[in-house]
Parts: C-alpha cells; sequence; structure tokens
C-alpha cells in the first residue's frame, strides 16, 4: 500500500522511503510510483505531465497518452489547455511548463478529484505530493496547536465526518489544491480560474440530449480500459449511469452494498426487482458490522498514506474489491452538483454554512466559512452560479469525495465519477432549476427515456419521505419546510443537519 498510485514534485531530493521513478519539470523533479498512470507529451516550447485518467466521450478509444498528445497539439498556452481540459472526465493532475517564459503550473480535474498537498518553503519553493506523508518526508510539517484548531479536531463533528474546510489542513503549512483553482510552481500561488464567464444557458432539449451522449461515451471509454463495478440503487444517480452503460452491460458487474442487520432497505429491493426485469445478474455485497477493534486496525493500515482515514472503505476492500482485481468502480458522485443538493436556504450566512456542513458551533471552520462566503459570493453571484451548489462543488466534491477516493487509491483501486466532466456539469448546471430538483430531476429522466427506457420500468425512490419530497419540491414549497427545520435546528442548538 505504502505510497500506491502517489507523486512528489520537489527541487529537493527523493525521500529514500519512495520507490519512484522521476522526471523533469524545469529545475522540478516529478518523483512517481510506477503503479500510477503517468502521461507525458512535448515538444520544443511546452511540456504537459498527466497524472491519473481522463475519458473522451467524442473518442471513447483514447487513452491517456493519446489525450495528452492532442493537448499539446491543439493548444498554444495554459489558459488554452486548461479550457481544453472542460470535455473530459476521470480524476487527474495536469502539469503545464512553458519552457521560453519558465511558467510552471499545475491544475486537477473539474472538482479536485486527486488531493494534492502542498507546502511552501521560507524561500519560495513548492513542495507538492498527492499524499500529505510524502511532503512530511521532504519538509517538516508543524502541527496547527491553535485553540480553535484543537478543539476542532477533537471535535465529535470532525471524528465523525473526518475532513477539512477549505485548503487548511491539520498541519500550519500544508494546504490543499481546492477545485476550481490552479497552483503556480513558481510563485507558490493559488489563483481562481473558475467561474470567470456568465453561466450558459441550456434547454431541456439540449442540456439531456448532449448530456446523453457524454456520459454514454465517458462510460464506453471507462469500458475500452477496464472491467466495471457499477453500483445501483434505488436512486436517480445511479439509475443514469446503469442507463448510460446499456452497451457495455457485458463487461460489467452491477451490485449494491449491505450492511449487516440492515432489514429493510429500498437500495436493495428495488434494484433486484429492476434486474430481474431486464434479466440481467445482479450482486448484493454483504457487509458485516466491524469491531472496535477491526475499526483501528483498518484506519491504522491507511494512516501511512491518509490523513485522518476512514475504517469504512479499507472494509469494502477486503471484503469485496480485493475480490475483483483490474475492475474499475464507477458512482454518481459529483452529480449532487447539478441535482441542488442543498437546495435554497434563506437569508444564507457562514453559521449556516457551518451547520450545513456538520460543523456547527465550532469557530475553526466558522471563520473558514466566513472567508470563503465573503471572498466568493459576489463572484458567484455575478457570473449566475449559486452559493450552495459552489459550497457543494468546492467543499464537499474537493474534500470528502476526494478522500474517499484517495483512500481507495492508496490500496491501488480507483473510482470513477463520469460525471465529473466541467462540460458536463455546465451543460445541465445551465438548465432551471425545475429540470433539477433532487427528488425529480426531469433532465435525468429524458436522459434514461434516450440511453436506455427499460430501465425505468421499476421507480425510482418509491419510499414515502422520497415521493413527499419530491411532491413539495414540484409545487415550490420545500426550500419553506426545508429553512424551517434549519432555523429551528439552529435555534435548539441541534448539531445535525
Amino acid at each position: 500500500m505504502r505510497f500506491t498510485n502517489q507523486f512528489l514534485i520537489t527541487k529537493q531530493p527523493c525521500p529514500h522511503s519512495f520507490p519512484g521513478k522521476q522526471i523533469y519539470l524545469a529545475d522540478y523533479k516529478l518523483y512517481y510510483h510506477p503503479s500510477l498512470p503517468l502521461a507525458v507529451s512535448e515538444n520544443s516550447d511546452l511540456k504537459i505531465v498527466i497524472a491519473g485518467n481522463l475519458y473522451d466521450y467524442q473518442n471513447p478509444k483514447w487513452g491517456n497518452q493519446k489525450i495528452a498528445e492532442s493537448l499539446l497539439k491543439e493548444n498554444e498556452n495554459f489558459e488554452q489547455t486548461l479550457k481544453a481540459t472542460y470535455k473530459y472526465s476521470g480524476e487527474f493532475i495536469l502539469f503545464f511548463l512553458k519552457k521560453t517564459e519558465g511558467e510552471l503550473k499545475v491544475f486537477s480535474d473539474a472538482t479536485g478529484q486527486i488531493e494534492l498537498f502542498f507546502s511552501i518553503l521560507p524561500k519560495g519553493e513548492v513542495v507538492a505530493a498527492t499524499s500529505y506523508r510524502l511532503v512530511e518526508l521532504t519538509v517538516p510539517l508543524k502541527k496547527d496547536t491553535s485553540v480553535e484548531a484543537t478543539e476542532f479536531f477533537n471535535s465529535e463533528a470532525f471524528k465523525n465526518k473526518r475532513t477539512f474546510v477549505g485548503q487548511d489542513t491539520f498541519y500550519e503549512n500544508l494546504k490543499r489544491l481546492i477545485a476550481n483553482h490552479y497552483l503556480d510552481l513558481k510563485t507558490g500561488e493559488t489563483v481562481r480560474f473558475f467561474p470567470k464567464e456568465q453561466k450558459r444557458k441550456t434547454t431541456l432539449k439540449e442540456a439531456a440530449g448532449k448530456s446523453a451522449v457524454m456520459l454514454k461515451g465517458y462510460v464506453e471509454a471507462a469500458a475500452n480500459r477496464h472491467k466495471l463495478l457499477i453500483p445501483v440503487t434505488a436512486g436517480w444517480d445511479s439509475r443514469v449511469l446503469l442507463a448510460a452503460s446499456k452497451e457495455v452491460t457485458e463487461k460489467s458487474i452491477y451490485y449494491v452494498y449491505h450492511m449487516e442487520n440492515n432489514t429493510a432497505n429500498y437500495d436493495i429491493e428495488i434494484p433486484q426487482k429492476l434486474f430481474q426485469k431486464l434479466n440481467i445478474p445482479f450482486r448484493v455485497f454483504e457487509q458485516k458490522i466491524p469491531t472496535t477493534e477491526e475499526k483501528e486496525k483498518l484506519i491504522q493500515n491507511a494512516e501511512s498514506d491518509i490523513l485522518f482515514p476512514n475504517y469504512r472503505v479499507g472494509q469494502r476492500i477486503e471484503e469485496i474489491h480485493k475480490k475483483y482485481p483490474g475492475y474499475l468502480t464507477l458512482n454518481g458522485n459529483i452529480s449532487e452538483i447539478i441535482r441542488l443538493h442543498f437546495d435554497d436556504v434563506f437569508f444564507l450566512s457562514p453559521k449556516k454554512i457551518a451547520y450545513i456542513q456538520n460543523y456547527p458551533g465550532l469557530n475553526y471552520a466558522l471563520t473558514r466559512y466566513e472567508k470563503w462566503f465573503e471572498l466568493n459570493k459576489n463572484e458567484f453571484e455575478k457570473y449566475g452560479y449559486s452559493v450552495l451548489d459552489m459550497l457543494y462543488w468546492e467543499e464537499n466534491c474537493s474534500n470528502w469525495v476526494a478522500k474517499f477516493k484517495a483512500e481507495f487509491r492508496a490500496y491501488g483501486f480507483e473510482i470513477f465519477s463520469p460525471f465529473n466532466s466541467r462540460e458536463l456539469i455546465l451543460t445541465l448546471y445551465g438548465l432551471p432549476k425545475k429540470y433539477r430538483r433532487k427528488q425529480n430531476p426531469v433532465v435525468y429522466k429524458k436522459m434514461i427515456e434516450m440511453l436506455w427506457p427499460d430501465v425505468l420500468q421499476v421507480p425510482v425512490n418509491p419510499g414515502f419521505k422520497k415521493i413527499a419530497m419530491r411532491i413539495t419540491q414540484y409545487l415550490g414549497i420545500f426550500p419553506i419546510f426545508r429553512n424551517l427545520k434549519l432555523w429551528w435546528n439552529l435555534f435548539k442548538g441541534r448539531k445535525r443537519w
């Protein structure tokens, strides 16, 4: 497990404990583990290095190297290269070097699904890596021992969620690169590059048609490289992914997790009924409830590479994924940005954000949400983006989802979210809200009808609570109930959203 799929970029000597290869990027060296997918393309003036995987819906047979060569051939500068990646899905980090100008910048996929930790030395030199431990082996890290940080990292809220706030970490001199920003390795500056233009507007027909083609292309591109593990629950995200996989069912295993002692579960009953009608095999992967000792052991196994790991990832790897080596797991994460995960919150404030993020009453989190809110609110609204949608994009996707995938990657397994394409996100996001409500995403139903209408034979999310949410969202009154609940919980001092 040690440093599997990891890299380190630095001017310092490579740590002896890192069994990596190396390539040069100006006066920096990129050390990488042999297991890391890496594509390099270079000409007399430019050099592009891509760590991770990209998928091209228009050219589903292209691999990472072909995509890197295409980016180099068709773009002349950093801005062009950055925008040219919008059409790709995948989890990747791209280094861009312009040799004549000494320009060296790095950015990630649409939602930052590969974590990049970095530290800036006193003279401005940057040390960055996908594992905090690789930075720590190169630069002494200083724990944040402030009163606020101590309270936060020892709180029950953090122990439950185990994710950071913004770009800050457990260490004063260790930061994380957040989605929609790039890191200039020459200056150590992080720069927001999105949003910088008005949100595009799309029609239902246009958005559904284009998005169906894109999603289908991404899934087929993944199936051209791997056999697939595709989870299917009672919900919308997995139903759309299922529809997009119609042409690759022979290369796919469809499944759902079942936790021991969970007797009533629509996420098992609904897909079982659906796959019986489709006459396609469906598997239920059983998970036992681990003991306290087993949880501690799973966490200890991952702590060599991951800050504050979650035992559930190690458990799923040990009990399920090790039985399917070489398979790529797909999931519906990132789709939440489109489907109004937080919906509307009236009179939004940093205090409400901290509560929504399950970090209420913690000054460490509140001060960082205040800074993010004050710095970005007007900019988001200027270009037509909801603050809450951007919160989910940059905090939940870039922190919680990315960390979950980092833990899988450390074990040598990959999770691919086909929705993680900026072009796909923006195409769907351009629709009016009425077409993309969380429990009534009209556009998803249209996409499914275009891709594989048979998968609508069984209802989506048929439970009473989901149906009630669907009706109130359709009537436009759901936000009222949601805000009353938020206000009451804040008033009562409750800790959970």
